[in-house]
């Protein structure tokens, strides 16, 4: 199937994952990127110690969507907790970003190209992680994220595909320059359609 299922209802809604950025959770000298939307909601994993919750995922299968969801993907964003200060976003942003869909990575840029917001929540998002504006004639917002294709054109995620971001550090992962924790969230900015 290669075009939206007219049985799926369809809202402004991301999805989003978060990694958190601890001295406990990481080494200083491993090579291994952060990588997104793999360990799914309840499960343990993305440097959390505990279960993961809704505010740091609203993903249900590990590297894909719930049967028989779709999704249409336009773009990306990213959010740091709110007292993240400017020397660790600086260091955050010296990462290579990835998106992955199967063994392709379809999209390859540097971190400094993905709009990182100032809280855990993305600008254009009301507090429970939707849209502010649920229309789905087009994108409620124009600025506030990376646009995975400039002309407008978007990516239809069925919920077979498996897809992940990774975010790849030169000298692997290491604690941000303050030393204090950091919750990371990327957000795929999209359409998400679901059985009624």
């Amino acid at each position: 199937m290669n075009q939206k299922n007219p049985d799926l209802v369809w809202t402004w809604e991301p999805l989003y994952d978060t990694f958190l950025i601890s001295e406990r959770s990481l080494g200083k000298s491993n090579n291994i990127p952060i990588t997104l939307f793999q360990v799914p909601l309840g499960c343990v994993g993305s440097g959390f110690y505990g279960a993961k919750t809704e505010s740091e995922t609203n993903l249900h299968q590990p590297c894909q969507l719930e049967t028989p969801n779709q999704f249409v993907l336009f773009g990306f964003s990213a959010a740091v907790s709110e007292l993240t200060g400017k020397e660790d976003k600086d260091a955050i942003r010296q990462g290579v970003f990835k998106f992955i869909l199967g063994n392709l990575i379809l999209l390859e840029l540097p971190m400094t190209l993905i709009p990182i917001n100032p809280s855990e929540k993305s600008e254009f998002f009301d507090n429970k992680g939707g849209m502010k504006d649920e229309r789905i004639e087009e994108i409620p917002y124009k600025t506030g994220f990376y646009y995975l294709c400039p002309d407008g054109n978007s990516l239809l995620l069925e919920w077979q595909q498996r897809f992940k971001v990774e975010i790849k550090y030169p000298e692997g992962i290491v604690p941000l320059p303050s030393g204090k924790d950091c919750r990371f969230s990327i957000f795929l900015v999209g359409l998400h359609g679901r059985y009624r």
